[in-house]
């Protein structure tokens, strides 16, 4: 069973319709579920009963864009059941860098790089190597691995893998 949880309502209804039209063809484990949610991370740190857990695993893909960061986090491992991780993938500090200083600060993404042309530029907070693991450990967290996978001609990392479990007492 999964439960996607985004504050994009249009994000939200287009995986409705995907999970419909994936139950439809029979794909997956029989019996599974897909439930969806729209809720912002104010609502995921004020109210515990929001996307209730526990969970054997919570992803963040390239979803924490905001500051502060720990109490998100701390949200997401009381979602935890025991034995539980949390895994976040995000852009790779030293890469998301860019010629810009190494330090923490908003940003904003212009999507310049793309293909096709975005309607509107987008904020973002930049956080180094260190500051994700402080976040984490803030959060109440324990970091349980860290990976970052290489871009196969250029050697630089491409994004960051950080894969925590609860400090449960």
């Amino acid at each position: 069973d999964v439960l996607g949880v985004d504050a994009s309502a249009p994000l939200v209804a287009a995986a409705e319709r995907a999970a419909e039209r994936a139950a439809d063809g029979d794909v997956g484990a029989p019996g599974a579920r897909a439930r969806f949610a729209v809720l912002d991370y104010a609502a995921l740190v004020a109210d515990d009963d929001a996307a209730a857990g526990p969970f054997d695993l919570v992803v963040c893909n390239f979803a924490l864009l905001g500051d502060p960061v720990a109490p998100v986090l701390a949200a997401a491992g009381r979602r935890l059941a025991p034995g539980g991780r949390l895994v976040i993938q995000t852009v790779h500090p030293w890469t998301a860098a860019g010629d810009g200083p190494y330090v923490a600060g908003w940003r904003t993404e212009t999507f310049a790089a793309f293909a096709v042309p975005f309607p509107a530029a987008m904020p973002w907070y930049f956080r180094p190597l260190g500051d994700w693991v402080a976040a984490l450990a803030d959060g109440g967290l324990r970091l349980e691995a860290l990976h970052e996978p290489l871009h196969p001609e250029t050697g630089r990392p491409l994004s960051l893998l950080l894969v925590a479990t609860a400090a449960r007492g």
